[in-house]
């Protein structure tokens, strides 16, 4: 995304990787990252700030970026806590946290998901941590040119995402049933869970993820916990799928009631939201989806965000 804008960009991570850069250095292997999640699925790393992998392949990346760094040079960090060790080893450069959606976070210099999870940060520690002037709030970035929009829409509601109580897929089963619309579920967690006849398919790759997003009529989120951002809920809409959310955390920002989805307080409120959803504008979500939430706009924002940081001493 910043190498189209003419920025120099190392990319340093595990061994898989297709982004755009003019370097990408392997910092972990396989068995790390099989190390580091425990066995468990990738979604679930261990955030355990002392955690050998975490110790091993941040100083990896700290020696690695020794050997290429240039005066007034940024590093973005994803880790958290778990990688300010990269930040205390790089005093010279500025350490950036984007993509925040935790809680762990250390750096002066944040880039937050979404207003509303940046509130209630600072709102939770505003008496014991200062606030930083260097703060800015950029939604997640999507390349919108790998959605599917131009299929006819088939009608089913799609659930998508890991299927725990937490998500909310009980509820989602429930709306699907009072509605009276065949449910899809996807997505890695505990298959009991679905239940009321909704259709379990198991963990998708990338290609039927895409696919389900562009053929379902709706996407139900009913996400019980305050959802930092709620990633899948911006994808659908890059669809052109309207979406069913509950109506707190980051779906007050990303979905726009009654325009793009409905936000929703009860299970019957979605049950209805359901069918209202679908006769929501296709070209409207979409237009307004690529505005929030595309690569080709956020570029944008992240170039002024640096070029503000870069005159700050």
């Amino acid at each position: 995304m910043m190498k189209t804008l003419g920025h120099t960009v190392f990319l340093y991570s595990g061994p898989e990787n297709q982004a755009i850069c003019d370097e990408h250095v392997v910092i972990s292997t396989e068995e790390d990252q099989k190390l580091i999640t425990g066995g468990s699925h990738y979604i679930y790393p261990s955030w355990q700030t002392g955690h050998p992998i975490w110790v091993k392949t941040n100083q990896t990346a700290v020696d690695e970026i020794n050997k290429r760094k240039q005066p007034g040079d940024f590093v973005c960090v994803l880790g958290g806590n778990c990688q300010k060790q990269i930040a205390d080893s790089l005093p010279d450069l500025k350490v950036v946290e984007y993509g925040i959606g935790y809680e762990g976070f250390f750096s002066k210099w944040k880039v937050w998901e979404s207003h509303v999870w940046r509130s209630y940060c600072i709102g939770r520690w505003a008496n014991s941590r200062p606030i930083d002037q260097h703060d800015t709030v950029i939604n997640a970035f999507y390349d919108d040119m790998e959605y599917v929009r131009n299929v006819p829409k088939k009608p089913y509601a799609l659930f998508l995402g890991r299927v725990t109580p937490a998500k909310g897929i009980e509820e989602a089963c429930e709306a699907a049933q009072k509605a009276g619309m065949p449910l899809k579920v996807a997505g890695f967690g505990n298959p009991k869970l679905v239940t009321r006849n909704a259709e379990y398919l198991g963990v998708v790759d990338l290609d039927q993820k895409l696919a389900l997003l562009g053929e379902a009529s709706v996407l139900i989120c009913p996400t019980r916990t305050f959802e930092p951002f709620g990633n899948v809920a911006c994808e659908a809409q890059l669809s052109g799928t309207p979406v069913v959310s509950t109506n707190y955390g980051g779906f007050v920002e990303s979905v726009e009631d009654g325009v793009t989805g409905f936000r929703c307080n009860t299970v019957d409120e979605m049950a209805s939201a359901l069918h209202h959803a679908q006769s929501l504008s296709r070209i409207t979500i979409i237009n307004r989806a690529i505005k929030m939430f595309s690569m080709r706009s956020k570029m944008f924002d992240y170039n002024r965000y640096f070029n503000a940081l870069s005159a700050v001493q």
